[in-house]
């Protein structure tokens, strides 16, 4: 099963749409959510993992979240798509705590390429908005 996400309005071709299957949407859907807190995006994220069309329904919402996502990538994507998350007191919190923070289930693991991460925030900038079918 995998995660169709479509461009409402794309203005290229990275636009029109994005292809993860569900194993590798999770991570991205996960690293979303953080950066939503972390950088008080205030979008409501609760329906992502479904494919019934929620998504971002504007260009400023995508580039918001492209935005926080690239100071994601440059901060915090460790080697072999591992990530941590910068807390207070210059410590890190290990992938297994932001997981349980975010409630997923301790056993499950999941990790992301660079390339796939990336390859979501140049969609994000040409979309438009998007739909997740």
């Amino acid at each position: 099963m995998g995660m169709d996400i479509y461009g409402i309005d794309p203005v290229s071709k990275e636009g029109e749409y994005f292809r993860s299957n569900v194993w590798g949407w999770r991570p991205v859907h996960m690293i979303c959510e953080l950066m939503n807190r972390t950088h008080n995006l205030k979008v409501d994220m609760s329906k992502w993992g479904f494919n019934d069309g929620h998504g971002l329904k504007t260009q400023e919402d995508c580039d918001r979240l492209a935005e926080a996502l690239d100071d994601f990538i440059k901060n915090d994507l460790g080697p072999g798509g591992t990530f941590q998350i910068n807390v207070p007191e210059g410590r890190r919190m290990p992938e297994a705590l932001i997981m349980k923070a975010l409630g997923y289930k301790d056993k499950e693991k999941y990790s992301i390429q660079k390339e796939h991460l990336l390859e979501f925030v140049r969609f994000l900038r040409s979309c438009g908005g998007f739909e997740i079918d």
